[in-house]
């Protein structure tokens, strides 16, 4: 080594400098890593009450997306919405990336208040209080409230930036003389931030200078001198935030329970690390660390205890309401079903999650019409489960009947109403669920063939036409190729109604021809246009008359159409008859009763029965039942009914019904080679023998 360099001093093993750093680096290890191990497992918590009406009932868990330009649906609080909005969409809906963030802001304020802590008592030097004083703050379980609750997330990171504030004030005023005016700005900063979080943190320039006045000489006493421009500067910044918030129209009520807790967890920390150093004597200050190492370990296994509910909270909940039964318990419950069943992979699962969710919700009684059963309803829904998601989400067809809810609400009611009874019904729902999504290919065939049997054959084409190539052997292909046919049958007609009318304006088949093919179309009122033309230049014109009755039958006027049009056909005219079997082809069963009616006499079977016949021709076996039934309660002394629904017992396999009917046939004076014959058949004759021979009695009489 050349003489004029002279060797680099040596830093001795004692040197104090590198012993308090190396002890410092020491202290913030032990900050920071027991919160994250205290509330390591809240990683993994579902979502929470108030986080149920945050992220799930308003869609965000299906569309993450979206949460971005949602702001107006999170926490009043600029700060902390931007920051849930920002998190769900960049983890894809997921909470861990939420909690995640949660964890880290909370260990960032346990590490700055550790340094607030070592200012304010102006020991550099000491670091044991600072330590036990932030280690205090991270095991409260006030931590554990506001870690689980994104609600509080507007806490934590008001917290977070009133710690850095106080940092950076108490070090911009630790001289009195020389005020650092950068840690000042800097301080500032973070003061519009803790504000923008969390309106309650307006109050911050107040706790400053209480902080500033109440810091410790080196002498171990208190300073209490002011530095007036700073705070002047804090109160001005504070000032203008609460002005800014005001005109915002932010809130400036807390938000959620824990924030009074985690204040008091601050409070609590600063009491301890600054009794500890006053304490008077060595012993009594180690006997005093030696008591808050207990406490923080108690602390400690007590929050994370307490954290276990919230990680698996269906337990707790179910034993909850083992203990009380209380609908907001069991809303709970059935919410943390649901949101399981969406983090679930395996689709088994995923159905199994909810159907135990939707038994839970089906014990209770109230029936209550709220979110939770919006959003059951709607992954019910999409579980397949129709005739359940119909019966939950009806109630919310008419508030919101052009929302996604609305939606699935009108294909589940139009997916489980009966096509014979409600067809009607069922074309309405389907239109309305057109206007707000598109329908599935077994929807459209549902919604086409519904169409089909209220007469509407344009309507229904255009929708077999949505279909994309169906084969020609499937039901769709046939639907849609009979739609076509229907359709071309309807131009066809159109073209020659045109035609007679412009050869004989007089002609009523040009009408008729003209109405055929509005009927056709499902276009009822201008089919009525059409014939009543007709039947005023003819009235006795055998296919208008017809098709009128038909049609004002199907409209439920046919006491309109005997008014109008019956004189021209007498009582007991085959016409009437032929009429009634045609309406009630098209299920039109009152109107085709009275127009048995009119044709009904003595010597005939009566109106109730006939249409009974009609419904077995139609191979409509049940509907023949009520209206044999029917004609048995309106001509009593009539055995002519009793025997057919003795028939219709045996084969439908009733024996006992059987018995009873021709109990009630013996009774009316039924002839007793009829009543034998049918006992024995409806006591061991085969089906074969019982379904050929059933309704011969019957059939004679029409015949």
């Amino acid at each position: 080594m050349p003489e004029n360099i002279s060797p680099p001093p040596r830093v001795s093993e004692g040197d104090p400098v590198r012993t308090g750093r190396a002890l410092h680096l020491i202290a913030l290890f032990v900050v920071v890593m027991i919160p994250l191990l205290v509330h390591f497992n809240l990683l993994y918590a579902p979502m929470q009450g108030g986080e149920f009406q945050l992220l799930l009932f308003d869609d965000l868990l299906q569309h993450p997306h979206t949460a971005i330009t949602a702001l107006d649906r999170l926490p009043a609080s600029p700060l902390s919405t931007l920051a849930i909005g920002f998190f769900w969409w960049l983890g894809g809906g997921s909470m861990i990336l939420l909690r995640t963030a949660a964890l880290l802001t909370f260990v960032f304020t346990a590490m700055v208040l550790f340094q607030v802590l070592r200012l304010w008592l102006s020991r550099r030097e000491s670091i044991t209080a600072p330590m036990l004083g932030a280690v205090l703050f991270a095991v409260s379980p006030a931590a554990v409230d506001a870690l689980a609750n994104l609600n509080a997330l507007p806490v934590l990171l008001g917290t977070a930036c009133a710690s850095a504030a106080a940092v950076l004030f108490l070090k911009a005023t630790r001289k009195n003389t020389d005020t650092d005016y950068l840690s000042l700005v800097l301080a500032s900063i973070a003061l519009a931030l803790a504000a923008a979080a969390h309106p309650g943190m307006l109050l911050l320039p107040v706790i400053l200078i209480v902080l500033d006045l109440s810091r410790l000489t080196a002498a171990g006493r208190l300073r209490l001198q002011p530095a007036w421009t700073a705070w002047g500067l804090m109160l001005m910044i504070s000032a203008a935030a609460a002005a800014v918030l005001h005109y915002s129209g932010a809130s400036f009520t807390p938000l959620t329970p824990p924030v009074p807790l985690l204040l008091l967890s601050s409070a609590a920390a600063f009491f301890a690390a600054g009794l500890l150093v006053l304490l008077p004597g060595k012993n009594v200050q180690r006997v005093f660390s030696i008591f808050m190492i207990v406490l923080l370990s108690a602390g400690g296994i007590f929050s994370f205890k307490r954290a276990l509910p919230y990680v698996d909270p269906i337990p707790s909940l179910k034993q909850q309401i083992a203990e009380r039964e209380d609908p907001v318990l069991r809303d709970m419950l059935v919410l943390h079903y649901i949101e399981s069943a969406q983090r679930e992979t395996s689709e088994e699962t995923r159905f199994a999650l909810l159907q135990e969710a939707l038994a839970i919700w089906q014990e209770q009684e109230s029936g209550a019409v709220n979110a939770t059963r919006r959003i059951l309803g709607e992954h019910i829904f999409d579980a397949g489960y129709i005739e359940e998601a119909a019966s939950l989400l009806e109630p919310f067809l008419s508030k919101m009947p052009f929302t996604d809810t609305g939606y699935k609400a009108t294909i589940a009611l139009a997916r489980t109403r009966d096509e014979m009874e409600e067809p009607g019904q069922i074309a309405d729902y389907y239109a309305l669920a057109r206007k707000t999504g598109s329908l599935s290919p077994d929807d459209v065939i549902r919604y086409g063939k519904v169409l089909i049997r209220m007469g509407d054959t344009t309507h229904a084409a255009q929708q077999f036409a949505r279909l994309l190539d169906p084969p020609e052997q499937s039901e769709a292909g046939r639907l849609q190729k009979q739609s076509a046919m229907a359709y071309n049958a309807a131009e066809e007609l159109w073209d020659k109604a045109r035609q007679q009318m412009a050869d004989d304006p007089t002609n009523p088949l040009g009408y008729v021809n003209a109405a055929e093919r509005e009927l056709l179309l499902g276009n009822k009122m201008r089919a009525f246009y059409w014939l009543e033309l007709a039947l005023r230049r003819e009235p006795e014109q055998e296919r208008a008359w017809a098709l009128m009755g038909n049609t004002l039958a199907r409209s439920g006027q046919a006491n309109q159409f005997i008014a109008q049009w019956g004189s021209t056909k007498a009582q007991g005219d085959g016409a009437w008859l032929l009429l009634a079997k045609q309406t009630a082809m098209f299920q039109a069963w009152e109107g085709a009763l009275l127009y048995a009616s009119q044709f009904t006499t003595p010597e005939t079977p009566t109106a109730e029965e006939l249409l009974g016949a009609f419904a077995l021709e139609m191979k409509n076996i049940q509907e023949a039942k009520n209206w044999f039934k029917r004609a048995a309660e309106a001509h009593p002394k009539r055995y002519t009914a009793w025997l057919a629904l003795s028939d219709i017992s045996t084969v439908m396999q009733q024996p006992e019904d059987a018995q009873h009917y021709l109990d009630e046939a013996e009774r009316c004076n039924a002839p007793a080679e009829e009543v034998k014959k049918r006992r024995a058949r409806s006591e061991g004759t085969n089906e074969e023998e019982a379904e050929t021979e059933a309704f011969k009695p019957v059939r004679s009489y029409l015949q």
